[in-house]
């Protein structure tokens, strides 16, 4: 039975906040095509795509979904972040690369809720293979179908007049969630979230955020940076989950291999703990990102380690 998330109010932004800024026009899908890390030539109308745009040295400059819902027209949908400096960074390189091209940017500023778990699509009309489509439901209500690629389980988020969503809330019948159960489901994932792993100098490879960089895509900015990295092999860091017992390690440890103190070979991200065992995720240099390995935590290179714990799961790499 799936479950929604409500934020409790549009004044105060939390990373799983998400906005909308509608391109309109008939240069809108060349312009995105020309930026993006995603193919978005080949979007058909209803259907969205993860996508980043980057810096020419493949830092990320914007990771969002980019959906196509009619002939000329797309809208971005991302996590604005602390103080809008994502959305301001977002229009800032969109001021920056455009020439002549001719769309125009609205921004939509509706309300919005997550609705996830088994049979979240169906809940909001989708068909079993509904994963990055859109579609109108009830009321003037939209619903984004996000697959299962972020909580390893369906998640669809669905827009509107804050009253309509109410009501359409209340008519569903289902359970409330709270922040904290999404972010059980995201660590859980080895999934990065805006603010916390994906940050201004991040690389969208040691994310793991390969539904965003499909292969033989063509030129876009930082691509030679995307693909000598991965002729190499892997990133110089990689996003990891790390469980043990006990609270464990608080955001911003740092981590040394094998339980021991010694040099740090990466810090941590995220934690969520139910007091008796953790889940982390870390980023951590690719020579010691191994499942299985052992690592222990300090606050500093002077501190003794104080918890341990084992590398469970690697995000992933393009095949």
């Amino acid at each position: 039975m799936p479950k929604i998330y409500q934020p409790a109010s549009r004044e105060v932004i939390t990373s799983w906040e998400t906005f909308r800024i509608e391109m309109a026009g008939p240069d809108a899908q060349d312009f995105l095509h020309r930026l993006s890390t995603a193919n978005i030539k080949q979007l058909q109308p209803g259907h969205g795509t993860r996508s980043c745009f980057l810096s020419g040295t493949g830092k990320i400059r914007s990771y969002h979904t980019i959906w196509c819902l009619g002939p000329e027209v797309y809208e971005i949908e991302f996590s604005p972040g602390e103080n809008h400096h994502w959305k301001k960074e977002l229009l800032a390189m969109v001021e920056e690369l455009t020439f002549a091209e001719k769309f125009k940017l609205s921004e939509n500023a509706e309300g919005s809720l997550i609705l996830f778990g088994p049979g979240a699509g169906a809940r909001a009309g989708f068909t079993e293979n509904g994963s990055f489509q859109t579609k109108g439901i009830s009321d003037g209500l939209r619903a984004f179908h996000h697959g299962s690629v972020d909580l390893g389980t369906e998640s669809v988020r669905v827009y509107g007049n804050a009253g309509k969503l109410a009501q359409w809330v209340k008519d569903s019948g289902l359970q409330g969630a709270t922040a904290e159960e999404l972010e059980a489901l995201r660590v859980a994932q080895v999934r990065p979230l805006i603010d916390v792993e994906i940050t201004s100098e991040s690389n969208p490879l040691e994310l793991g955020l390969i539904e965003s960089l499909p292969r033989g895509k063509g030129c876009y900015p930082g691509q030679e940076v995307i693909e000598r990295t991965i002729s190499i092999g892997a990133p110089a860091k990689r996003l990891v989950l790390i469980e043990g017992q006990g609270r464990g390690p608080s955001p911003g440890d740092s981590i040394s291999a094998h339980g021991g103190l010694s040099a740090a070979i990466g810090s941590v991200t995220s934690v969520v703990s139910d007091g008796r065992q953790y889940l982390a995720l870390a980023l951590v240099r690719k020579s010691h990102s191994i499942e299985g390995v052992d690592v222990g935590f300090f606050k500093s290179s002077a501190d003794e380690s104080f918890s341990s714990g084992r590398i469970k799961k690697l995000s992933p790499l393009p095949s």
